[in-house]
């Protein structure tokens, strides 16, 4: 691209303005199309979303899923379930316990391994 005008073009665009099928102009309406249906995600949606999905039902659904297609591995389940960290185990495995209590999950052997 030795012609600065179109090098900038393509900078800024994705093209030079010689695609005749799909210029320019034409892939930033379909994109601010796209955008106004699903809005870029920003970190404070992230984080609404972690405090929302913590300790919600749809979490403990996630829990009680995962340990039955893990096996009860919690290295396992820890990988899968959204926006888990490290500290959450701690409230994990009562969630488990409980679980187990009442009936609706059993100990597996690679639970009390992991």
């Amino acid at each position: 691209m030795s012609d600065p005008k179109k090098r900038a073009r393509y900078d800024e665009f994705g093209d030079d303005g010689e695609d005749t099928d799909f210029n320019a102009n034409e892939w930033l309406s379909a994109y601010e199309y796209y955008r106004s249906l699903h809005p870029e995600i920003t970190k404070d949606d992230i984080k609404s979303f972690t405090e929302r999905y913590k300790g919600s039902d749809e979490e403990a659904e996630d829990l009680s899923a995962f340990y039955e297609e893990m096996e009860g591995d919690i290295s396992k389940i820890m990988q899968f379930i959204m926006c888990s960290t490290d500290e959450d185990l701690p409230r994990y495995m009562e969630f488990f316990e409980n679980q187990f209590k009442i009936g609706l999950l059993e100990k597996t052997e690679a639970y009390e391994t992991s």
